[in-house]
């Protein structure tokens, strides 16, 4: 920072100007011999203090560093700045209450100062006061996105601030998630929730656990010991008789929503494109934004849509007499799939195996058929197809006509009742808690 002085004094001009260029080139050494000349015929010299301050900081000299910051903040009383640098230095010189004061004065200066309620966020866990902390990252990254997306060139104090950060926030997760668990451990015991334990500990990446097959891969939730299994048969689950003596109804509501165009939504969005080195980015390409592939919901994330319910009653009683999962934010779903001639699904994986993907067949014209695991199988109307979905699948309609069918989903039968119910709990705990990281932070 240039004062005023500097114009009316060349002498104290021409020194700053040689230790700025100084400190440009890197040679700090020689630039805070020059700064210490300056500080001895200025001492409330603002670009002085503050450069040996933070030079001071580097060596470690926390006594003198807090000095020149604490002068340079007397200058400048209402620099936000100078009071995020302050707290900076009490942080790292062991003075946590006076570093969340400093930092405090900082955010109230510039409320949106992002970096500074990282600072803060540190100097809250230096407390134990590990809430609050969560909170001030929390406003961190919600103020600055960018925060997500670091890189060599940010600053090492905003690296290592992120990166503690992101520790507290996997931490603070894994402990909500623990004491879901723990609920329904008390509830049933260690026996009858051992295989959730591994769930658990796989699902918070403290243990490895290999797919037990290679063409699985699910995107959210692997539950191991499950025996992997593409394909179900129809006779086995009791609900399906029940299910398709509905699809004649479910048929003339689907028919209805496609004839009129009704609300019908691209399936892939922009953000669900998979990335370039994909072989079949092309294939993906085509098909996002696009109706080639449309979805018409009923229940998404677990919430009903409720102008669709209506439209469509008798399906929606139909898909309720399901065992249907539950996962807050993420199930149960609903919804007509429509493919229109020529469409191509390339090969794709679904988010867990703790489901079963139900395929209920409506409008099935000649050559569409779906590819799960190692296996084609085609729709027949009226009827289910039911598989795993954490399975390589890819789909076809390379008729004339456009292929529908109803699709929802319900709980891998390998599943126990403690163990369906512990997953839900995991996920609505951890749901919560993305929900509480993501809210909008008010100005």
């Amino acid at each position: 920072m240039v004062q005023d002085e500097l114009v009316t004094d060349p002498g104290i001009r021409d020194l700053f100007q040689r230790a700025d260029q100084l400190a440009r080139a890197g040679n700090r050494t020689a630039a805070a011999k020059l700064f210490e000349q300056i500080l001895e015929r200025r001492p409330q010299h603002l670009a002085a203090l503050t450069f040996l301050s933070m030079t001071a900081l580097d060596a470690c000299a926390y006594e003198r560093s807090v000095k020149l910051m604490e002068r340079a903040a007397e200058v400048e009383s209402d620099n936000a700045v100078l009071q995020q640098n302050l707290g900076l230095i009490l942080r790292k010189s062991g003075e946590p209450e006076k570093a969340l004061a400093a930092l405090d004065r900082a955010i109230e200066l510039e409320p949106r100062y992002a970096v500074a309620y990282l600072h803060r966020g540190a100097a809250l866990e230096d407390l134990s006061r590990v809430d609050e902390a969560l909170e001030s990252y929390r406003k961190a990254v919600q103020l600055e996105p960018g925060l997500r997306r670091l890189n060599e060139r940010t600053p090492r104090i905003v690296l290592e601030l992120a990166q503690r950060a992101n520790d507290l926030k996997t931490a603070s997760l894994r402990r909500v998630q623990d004491e879901a668990f723990e609920s329904v451990r008390e509830r049933y015991g260690s026996e009858e929730t051992r295989r959730l334990e591994r769930f658990l500990r796989g699902h918070q990446k403290l243990d490895e656990i290999p797919f037990a097959d290679p063409l699985q891969r699910p995107g959210y939730q692997y539950f191991p010991d499950i025996p992997p299994q593409p394909w179900f048969e129809r006779d086995a689950f009791e609900w399906v008789e029940a299910f398709e003596a509905a699809a004649d109804t479910i048929c003339d509501e689907v028919n209805s929503v496609v004839e009129e165009n009704a609300d019908l939504k691209p399936y892939v969005s922009g953000d669900r494109v998979p990335p370039p080195k994909s072989e079949h980015s092309a294939s993906w390409n085509a098909l996002a934004e696009s109706l080639t592939w449309s979805s018409y919901h009923l229940l998404e994330g677990g919430e009903r849509i409720d102008e669709h319910c209506a439209r469509c009653p008798e399906t929606l009683a139909a898909v309720e007499q399901l065992p249907l999962v539950y996962a807050q934010g993420h199930a149960p779903e609903a919804f007509f799939s429509i493919l229109k001639p020529g469409a191509y699904i390339p090969p794709h994986f679904g988010l867990a195996n703790t489901k079963l993907a139900v395929h209920l067949a409506l409008m099935i014209p000649e050559d569409c058929a779906i590819r799960v695991g190692p296996e084609t199988r085609g729709w027949t109307e009226g009827q289910c197809l039911i598989f795993d979905d954490s399975f390589e699948h890819e789909a076809w309609n390379r008729s004339d006509q456009t292929r529908a069918v109803l699709i929802t989903e319900v709980w891998n039968p390998a599943l126990t009742e403690p163990e369906r119910e512990g997953i839900s709990a995991i996920v609505r705990a951890s749901d919560d808690f993305g929900r509480r990281w993501a809210e909008s932070v008010t100005d």
